[in-house]
């Protein structure tokens, strides 16, 4: 039977590992979790926040029309993606990806609207706080601001998804103990005082207008067949403590 990874050029598969994802199977596990329900062919799609392109790349790959891989290249770590992201693009041939070096809270849409809208784990760096949004109406109204803005430049219709970290988890708590995931023990950059609650983000993209929003947890590709148990906020506070947010304008 053909796969997702049977489906990837080689070039594709040698981008991941580059970029150390030495698993292409779990990588196309999370890409499925990411996008289920989604169809992202002959859809216009522009991804906030595209790092080195793999994303925007595979959405190009699997159907979409046009996507638009907006990249602000930070000084500091993100330093030299835009390059990267151009010469995988060419050395793929693809036609159909755009790359825009652009701050999505200075950028201006025109008249451009989209299908889908994804930003993966980039949404709280569209305001950056460590306040908790519920206890500081500042930080909670920036957030409407912000998700109003990509409802704005959604096509009626169009699909928003968002991950990212939860500001709770028990690993994220139980590091300070110098505890650590046992699946994991580099230790992770994610300060949690930077994200906020999955049910937070849920009154924000309501109070921006969205409807139909739910909500899914990644589902660790070792524990795929257990998928109605961890796909669940129980599990997933002592798994990854992060969330896929899809919701519809």
């Amino acid at each position: 039977m053909t796969t997702l990874i049977d489906e990837l050029p080689r070039e594709y598969l040698a981008m991941l590992e580059r970029d150390g994802h030495q698993n292409p199977p779990a990588f196309a596990h999370a890409l499925a979790n990411l996008f289920e329900g989604v169809d992202l062919r002959g859809k216009r799609v522009l991804e906030i926040g595209s790092g080195r392109g793999l994303l925007a790349i595979y959405m190009g790959m699997r159907g979409a029309a046009h996507v638009l891989s907006m990249e602000p290249e930070l000084v500091g770590a993100t330093s030299g993606v835009i390059t990267d992201q151009r010469a995988r693009i060419a050395a793929l041939g693809l036609k159909n990806v755009e790359v825009e070096v652009a701050d999505f809270n200075t950028w201006r849409a025109g008249d451009r609207r989209f299908d889908v809208i994804v930003s993966k784990a980039s949404i709280n760096h569209l305001h950056e706080s460590d306040k908790h949004a519920e206890y500081h109406r500042p930080t909670y109204d920036a957030y409407v601001r912000v998700v109003g803005r990509i409802r704005d430049v959604l096509a009626p219709g169009g699909t928003f998804i968002a991950t990212d970290a939860c500001r709770y988890a028990f690993f994220t708590g139980a590091r300070q103990l110098g505890i650590r995931r046992p699946w994991r023990w580099k230790r992770s950059g994610v300060d949690w005082r930077h994200h906020q609650n999955v049910g937070t983000w849920m009154k924000i993209f309501a109070d921006a207008g969205f409807e139909g929003t739910t909500v899914d947890y990644p589902v660790p590709y070792r524990l795929r067949f257990a998928r109605p148990i961890v796909n669940t906020a129980l599990a997933n506070f002592f798994l990854h403590g992060s969330f896929i947010v899809r919701a519809r304008r």
